[in-house]
């Protein structure tokens, strides 16, 4: 068995001090590169299947249960059907505080 090493992963990416939000916990909130494409895909609303493709990932619990989580806890995405998260027809749209990233993103680009 292999020991996994801890630590931060220093091939992540970064997001830039002032476009990172906080966490209820007050813990910055650092999103990968396929995590802010989501965020821009989803100003209309997107299935998860359409996520999964965007993220590059084939395993529908990895992006259920690794990218998406922060987005969700963050308030930049939400659910279309919050009380069924496994809905067939559940879909994520953008919410307003994801929308006020994208234009400090863009204005930062």
């Amino acid at each position: 068995m292999s020991k996994r090493r801890s630590g931060p992963n220093p091939f992540a990416p970064t997001t830039p001090k002032h476009l990172r939000f906080k966490r209820e916990s007050d813990t910055p909130l650092t999103l990968t590169s396929h995590q802010t494409e989501i965020l821009r895909r989803c100003v209309s609303e997107q299935e998860l299947t359409e996520l999964m493709d965007i993220a590059e990932t084939a395993s529908r619990a990895e992006c259920r249960n690794e990218i998406l989580p922060p987005l969700l806890k963050a308030g930049l995405l939400e659910m279309t059907i919050p009380q069924k998260s496994r809905s067939s027809k559940q879909q994520f749209r953008l919410t307003a505080k994801g929308m006020d990233y994208l234009k400090r993103l863009r204005i930062d680009s």
